[in-house]
């Protein structure tokens, strides 16, 4: 999730200057906050420790872009489908029918950590937990 954060940043046109306050200012409660069920005897049962919507909410509010158009470079990020177990890319010259938020919300959706996002009709979770994954398309 935080080389998606950083690209999709850098492709809105922060500045790593920019950044480095947003860095220092994070506080674990902000994106890290436990799902009360999950800490139970039963909360195996739970999709995932942490709650998610913090972590979206955070990411939806540091991005200055909301739409792939707003971006000013090109810019990619992969997730995997959890039906299907393959991977899937989203930005320019590949699917944009994410929003930018969920696009780089999806790479933190490690299982069991945080839940996954759905998009569409589809869930995804994190990149690398795909079977199979696919080079990068070339960007126009």
């Amino acid at each position: 999730m935080k080389s998606a954060l950083v690209g999709a940043m850098i492709a809105s046109g922060v500045t790593w200057r920019e950044m480095v306050p947003l860095v220092f200012d994070l506080r674990r409660q902000e994106i890290a906050r436990v799902k009360p069920r999950s800490v139970l005897i039963n909360g195996i049962r739970q999709e995932s420790l942490f709650q998610g919507e913090p972590l979206r909410a955070y990411i939806a509010r540091i991005l200055p872009a909301t739409r792939w158009e707003d971006i000013s470079m090109p810019f990619q990020v992969n997730a995997v489908d959890l039906e299907t177990g393959l991977t899937d890319w989203f930005g320019v010259g590949a699917r944009t029918d994410a929003s930018l938020a969920d696009a780089v919300y999806a790479p933190a959706a490690l299982p069991v950590f945080y839940p996954p996002v759905q998009i569409g009709s589809q869930v995804f979770v994190d990149g690398g937990s795909g079977k199979e994954s696919h080079p990068c398309r070339r960007l126009a």
